[in-house]
Parts: structure tokens; sequence; C-alpha cells
């Protein structure tokens, strides 16, 4: 995937805006109010409640799309959560029919014994050869689809059990995982337009009034870069490590876990050796370069706030104060 910087401005954000925007997003993200969903209330209520909402989920999607990235590609990286999705809903379901508004669903009695059977001995057995969707699809057709059909056709009735759902437990359910797809986002936003670097300068930005009470920012900020450089050194290692052992006939995706382990202190101790010895070949070029610990450094840039950042950060501080009323 392909990300043009002219089309969106989230580029040229001041990087230490967006660490400060991304923590109050965060803050209006966990807090947002839906009780609204839930309760009757008047129609200027009900707005002002649902602003907050309207505003993270608007402005969070159209800049997602501005950076080009793909709505499918969200899809599957929130579809990794699926287990916790179907996990939530066994939390919540009932046998007894509820007072309260409900949505119910068809199983086979006692279908989850034998479905956790099913999907075990799929899962260990055939899991290379049946793609991850089709499997997951597979499964909810035998749990769900075919009760269903025979209730409805009056076929085999009597050992078809009805689970029930509170509606209300299952907005919560919705709300829950609706939250986790909006820090989804804003992890990818942040990702794809900023760089190590620029966390790392954006940090020092944030943290240099620190300075004033004798806190070595510049340690904290050279030991930043030092990490966020290292970790395309260490995947790159890594991959060429565990290619070089596979040549070798090490198998890392045995299901024998006692293998694994073993397999995996053959990956480990060859990475510790070189991150030792990179550290000293970095070490000793920048002392022959003149680097001294805890002096201030030259940067190759310099952010200044522009008349877009101010008004970015009037705009989320509105909202941040605005979640603390509704």
């Amino acid at each position: 995937m392909i990300l043009i910087k002219k089309k969106s401005f989230l580029f040229s954000i001041n990087p230490a805006l967006k660490i400060i925007l991304t923590i109050l997003l965060f803050k209006i993200i966990f807090t947002l109010n839906f009780d609204f969903l839930f309760q009757e209330k008047k129609k200027i209520s009900l707005l002002l409640s649902f602003l907050p909402f309207f505003f993270v989920t608007i402005t969070l999607f159209l800049l997602l799309f501005s950076i080009n990235f793909s709505f499918m590609e969200l899809i599957k990286k929130f579809l990794h959560l699926k287990f916790f999705i179907f996990f939530s809903f066994l939390i919540y379901f009932s046998f007894d029919q509820p007072s309260e508004k409900y949505f119910k669903i068809y199983c086979f009695k006692h279908t989850f014994f034998w479905f956790f059977i099913i999907f075990l001995l799929f899962w260990f057995f055939f899991k290379k050869k049946i793609n991850k969707n089709i499997y997951w699809l597979i499964n909810m057709i035998i749990l769900f689809m075919i009760p269903f059909i025979l209730f409805i056709n009056d076929i085999y009735v009597y050992n078809i059990q009805i689970l029930f759902f509170k509606t209300k437990d299952l907005l919560k359910i919705i709300i829950v995982f609706f939250r986790i797809l909006l820090i989804l986002i804003l992890n990818i936003l942040i990702s794809e337009t900023t760089s190590f670097m620029e966390i790392n300068d954006g940090l020092e930005i944030i943290f240099k009034p620190l300075k004033k009470i004798g806190i070595p920012v510049e340690i904290f900020t050279i030991m930043l870069s030092l990490i966020f450089m290292s970790i395309p050194f260490l995947l790159n290692e890594v991959h060429r490590i565990i290619k070089a052992q596979i040549s070798r006939g090490l198998n890392f995706y045995t299901n024998n876990i006692f293998k694994k382990i073993y397999f995996l202190l053959a990956l480990i101790i060859p990475i510790f050796i070189l991150v030792f010895q990179k550290s000293f070949v970095l070490a000793n070029a920048m002392e022959t370069r003149g680097f001294i610990l805890g002096n201030s450094r030259t940067k190759l840039s310099f952010y200044k706030m522009s008349i877009n950042d101010y008004l970015i950060l009037f705009i989320v501080l509105f909202f941040f104060v605005y979640s603390f009323f509704y």
C-alpha cells in the first residue's frame, strides 16, 4: 500500500501536537457516553449526548480515508478479534426468557460442548489446509444457521435450544468493540503518518520544560532514538535467522510446544549475541564522533506550530472538556 503524503495534512502536523492529540482522543474515546441509547431524553439532550460520538467517529474515519488506507484492510485487522467477540456473546446469553426487550438465536442442545470439540479438532488437524475465515464460517453455520433453518421448518424442534440476549447487553457489547475499532483507527493514523524519529522529536519537545528541574531529557530522548533505530535492524535480523534455521531443518510451526520452546532458544541466543555486538560497535562509533552524554544535540528538522495546528488543538480541546460534562 502506497501512502501519498501530499493528499493528507496529517503528515504536516507538529509531532509534539500529534502525541498530545492522541492522548486527548484516547480520553474522549474511553469516556464516550452511550447512555442516550438506553434512556428516554429530550431531543436537545440526546443531540448533546450524541455530539462527541459523532465528532470522534466521523473525524477518525475521514482521516483514515484521507491517507488512502483501505477499508478492507481495516476490517481484516478488526477481524483478528473475532474470538473475543464470540466469547463476549457467550457471557451474556441466557436460557430464560428475559422480561426486557430481547434477541434470540437457535442452537442444538449440548451444542457448545460439541462445538468446541469440532473447533479443537479442526484447529489442530486442518488449520494449515483451511482458510481461517472459511473455518470460522463453517463453525458458525454448524452452531447457529442449521438449527435456525430446522426450527423454522419445524424439523427436529425438540432438540433445539433457544438462547436469549437482552437488547441492552447486545448494545453494550457493540459499544465496547466500537471503542476498540476507534482506538485501532487512531493507532493506524499515528503509525502511518508519523515516523519513529518524529515521535522522538515530539517527546523531546513535550518534556523540554522538565530540564528546568534537573531531569536529563537529552539522555531519555537519545535512549528512545536508539531504541527506535534498532527496531528495523532487529526485525531484519530475526527474519534472516529464522530463514537460516529453517534451511537447517528447524520447524517453528510445529504443534509440539516443547519443540517450539527448544527451537525458540535457537532463535533467541543468536539475537542476543548480535544485539551486544551492535551495541559495542555503536558505542565506539558515537565515541569517535565526539558524542558527549547529556549535551544538547543539533536537529535536522525544526518544528513550528502553524495556524492549522492551533485550530486542530482548539477543536480537540473543546471536545475533551465537553467529555467531562456529558
